[in-house]
């Protein structure tokens, strides 16, 4: 039977209906990072005396630069460091989470969700507020203002790597964990093996694909996270690459190569891992799940009530604490008088939230930006998802490979190319030289979250079986009739999901509109970083807890809405099943780097790393 999807469209015919999504893939995400490639090996394409002479010479150039060479190395070690860290710390929440009942199990998993949701430099920069001499412990405490000089130090910025980190880690174990029956515990004791043994043993052997899944993701995101490094390395003076970049085009003499050979370096290593990671998932089989698999049905008294508690330890040390510090910051006019009661004050509120101040106008840019960029990102993944779903032409594969290739590049990368391919001289008399405008910042904002619609619409899309389509079609409905009465609604809270994700995500993106951002109109997150910069903490930590009550407001508020909207129905019956808001922001931050294959010759379906 002829359908939409079993009767795909090879023809010309089909390949020129999916040329609208090939350009918009190509403006927003392809020429930009064409762009970045280019000037590696025509170092002259975009300076004001253009020439196309071909060299590789700057890249040995940049590797000869010291601080260069440290910066990647650092950003090496150290994010293996932190990967493994974070990888211990969402083992031991994910087993915390599986041994808890009731409200302890949903205040983990909560907990975790908030970190996850939190910006990377509000958290780093609770901690240097928390730590810093003058700052709260050493004040509260009346320690020395050396005291924890220790953690301003590569030993500080493992243990900032590791509790950033370790969401991916958790949300990875959380479903592997379920998915083990207890007839392999039951089997080994009756086998007189010991609890370490059984731990060591079974349960890491089995969990190894969700352990490598963490491991990968956390790696990734420490080794190209400009958030947590615009914190760290000014105050903990240790170079990393994703900030090296940054330097590189902002920080004079001004260094296109650089910036380029490095963005690079970070495409080439974050692939690298992920390869690696496939390559040992695919060397054995790890199946758990079986028609012979059973239930859980361990008693309360079973369950290790110390692995709940550490957990909950390490939840409040990862949340409380830098965020707790950034709330009491908020509230103090400065560290000198610290606890004094003369010393609070809700003025760095007030401030923040007057009329004309530079706070307020920068809260409602970003939320401008936001809605905006959430309504197109939806729209535009709706449209791209519905082409390479029913259009299996040689242009929607081109653009499949495109977008499972770009998720993962980091958000520094993404920027960079965007200076790069908008800021070029030969625009200039196309009058299309838009670098520095908000149409520039709006773009990007739309490339850094577009794949991840695109590739969440297409899981939805899959789901609908084709004999709907194919009914439709014989009754005499036309293509776009049938995608906008029957598609659309099966995928509707799909789209909504999408929509909410862009919004919260943009909010507090940071790489990009640190780049990016017009001249003396700075979104939110680009204000919070400079006044942390320039060591306004109070005002800095004030606007910090506003923008995320407004982030954690509007997901609450478009999750409520959603529910009422769509209330569990739907026209066939199977939207309590479909994704919701919670579910599908856990595909997209847990089971990226594809859900780690379940066995060998088995093939990720998504692979997307979080552009922070």
């Amino acid at each position: 039977m002829i359908t939409l999807r079993t009767n795909p469209k090879r023809s010309s015919l089909g390949n020129l209906e999916s040329l609208p999504s090939l350009f918009i893939m190509c403006i927003l995400i392809v020429y930009p990072l064409a762009s970045l490639l280019i000037q590696i090996v025509f170092p002259n394409v975009f300076s004001a005396h253009m020439n196309w002479k071909f060299s590789v010479s700057d890249v040995g150039r940049v590797l000869s630069v010291p601080l260069n060479v440290i910066s990647i190395v650092n950003s090496l070690w150290m994010g293996a460091i932190g990967a493994v860290i974070a990888v211990i710390i969402g083992t031991v929440t994910a087993f915390g989470a599986q041994n808890a009942s009731g409200w302890t199990k949903k205040l983990i998993h909560t907990c975790v969700w908030i970190i996850l949701f939190a910006p990377s430099f509000v958290i780093a920069s609770g901690w240097v507020v928390l730590l810093q001499g003058g700052g709260i412990i050493p004040e509260l405490f009346h320690f020395s203002p050396n005291a924890f000089n220790w953690f301003f130090s590569p030993v500080g910025l493992f243990l900032i790597m590791g509790l950033r980190y370790f969401p991916f880690a958790h949300f990875a174990m959380t479903q592997s964990l379920q998915n083990i029956g207890p007839e392999y515990i039951r089997a080994a004791k009756l086998l007189g093996a010991k609890r370490w043994t059984i731990f060591f043993q079974i349960w890491l052997r089995l969990l190894a694909p969700a352990l490598l899944a963490g491991a990968t993701i956390a790696f990734a995101e420490g080794f190209g996270d400009y958030s947590l490094a615009s914190v760290i390395t000014p105050n903990l003076n240790v170079p990393l690459v994703a900030f090296q970049i940054y330097s590189a085009l902002y920080e004079l003499p001004v260094d296109f190569s650089s910036a380029a050979v490095l963005s690079l370096i970070v495409i080439v290593v974050t692939a690298a891992a992920i390869m690696l990671q496939f390559w040992w998932l695919n060397r054995r089989r790890y199946g758990t799940i079986s028609g012979s698999s059973w239930a859980d049905v361990s008693s309360e008294k079973e369950r290790p009530k110390w692995v709940v508690w550490l957990a909950l330890f390490v939840i409040a040390i990862g949340l409380i604490l830098p965020l707790g510090a950034t709330l009491i910051q908020s509230f103090w006019k400065n560290n000198f008088q610290g606890f004094a009661a003369a010393n609070w004050t809700i003025s760095n509120y007030v401030s923040a939230l007057g009329v004309g101040d530079s706070g307020l106008a920068a809260l409602l840019r970003t939320a401008m930006y936001a809605l905006i960029t959430s309504c197109i990102v939806m729209l535009l993944g709706l449209y791209i998802a519905q082409q390479m779903t029913f259009n299996k032409s040689a242009v929607n594969k081109s653009i499949n490979a495109v977008t499972m290739s770009t998720i993962a590049i980091p958000g520094i990368v993404l920027g960079c190319g965007y200076v790069f391919g908008w800021n070029a001289l030969y625009l200039k008399p196309l009058h299309m030289d838009i670098f520095g405008t908000s149409l520039c910042l709006g773009l990007a904002y739309v490339a850094v979250h577009l794949p991840y619609a695109i590739r969440l619409q297409l899981s939805a899309m899959l789901q609908i079986s084709p004999n709907l389509l194919s009914a439709a079609q014989i009754l005499g409905a036309r293509k776009g009739f049938v995608l906008r009465t029957i598609v659309l609604p099966l995928v509707m809270e799909t789209a909504i999901s999408t929509f909410l994700i862009s919004f919260t995500g943009t909010m507090f993106e940071l790489p990009a509109a640190s780049m990016l951002y017009p001249a003396g109109h700075p979104p939110i997150s680009v204000l919070i970083n400079h006044l942390f910069a320039d060591s306004d903490w109070a005002p800095g930590s004030a606007l910090s807890i506003i923008g995320m009550l407004a982030v954690f407001g509007s997901y609450a508020l478009g999750n409520f809405l959603l529910r009422k909207l769509l209330g569990g129905k739907s026209l066939n019956g199977t939207w309590d099943r479909s994704p919701t808001v919670s579910s599908v922001r856990g595909s997209t931050e847990t089971s990226r780097v594809a859900a780690a294959p379940q066995g060998r010759g088995s093939s990720p379906t998504d692979l997307t790393i979080t552009h922070t």
